[in-house]
């Protein structure tokens, strides 16, 4: 029995000594590796953020170079194919004010009541008239007739325009007595104005020039009412 009990001791020694080196080095060896996969993973994080970063600053440059040639290259089109076939559409006046316009005013006995029409006339027809001078004026807009529209361009001829506006050598009201009124026309023709009165100028009555300017100031006044 005397020989085992060195080897009993040594074992147990050795048991004693040996069994906690390894279990530290088993926890500082468990340790480093969780140290090791924590780094790992915060690396991983850091590249991913900044690739994400990267990419979509690059993303925002492309989409700003992207709009930037966009504007450049539409702009070159618009001035090189839109622009020089394109045209604005431009008002004609020639014919409206510079062809045709008639400037109508009743004056005299219609100021009592307060029926005193006015209005102006263009080539196409259209007319805006105000009856009545005071606060209580009404206006209205319409059109005439073809027909008298043609017929009072038929009559018109500078011509008979100067004739009929010739200025009375002492003025002479068609329509007289109390309460009578009478009429004011400014005819733009071509480019002139004539002023026919029926108080100052000479105008023939009974020709188809006065006639037709007259069915006009009928029509007229007769849609207003």
């Amino acid at each position: 029995m005397g020989p085992r009990k060195p080897v009993v001791t040594v074992w147990w020694w050795g048991r004693a000594f040996f069994r906690p080196s390894c279990g530290q080095a088993r926890l500082r060896t468990g340790f480093l590796l969780y140290k090791i996969q924590i780094r790992l993973i915060f690396e991983e994080y850091i590249v991913y953020t900044i690739e994400y970063l990267v990419m979509t600053h690059q993303d925002r440059i492309s989409i700003l170079i992207t709009f930037v040639c966009g504007i450049f290259i539409g702009g070159y089109l618009y001035l090189t194919g839109f622009l020089p076939t394109y045209h604005l559409p431009e008002a004609s006046t020639k014919d409206a004010y510079d062809g045709l316009v008639v400037v109508a005013d009743a004056y005299g006995g219609c100021s009592d009541t307060d029926q005193c029409l006015s209005f102006q006339l263009l080539s196409d027809r259209s007319y805006r008239a105000v009856l009545g001078t005071t606060a209580e004026a009404r206006t209205y807009n319409g059109s005439i007739s073809r027909s008298a529209l043609n017929d009072f361009t038929r009559a018109i001829t500078e011509t008979a325009l100067e004739a009929n506006a010739a200025v009375l050598p002492l003025p002479q009201c068609r329509y007289e007595g109390p309460g009578a009124t009478n009429y004011r026309f400014l005819i733009t023709y071509n480019g002139k104005n004539y002023t026919l009165d029926t108080c100052n100028s000479q105008i023939e009555y009974g020709s188809i020039l006065w006639e037709s300017l007259r069915a006009i100031y009928v029509e007229v006044a007769e849609s207003g009412v």
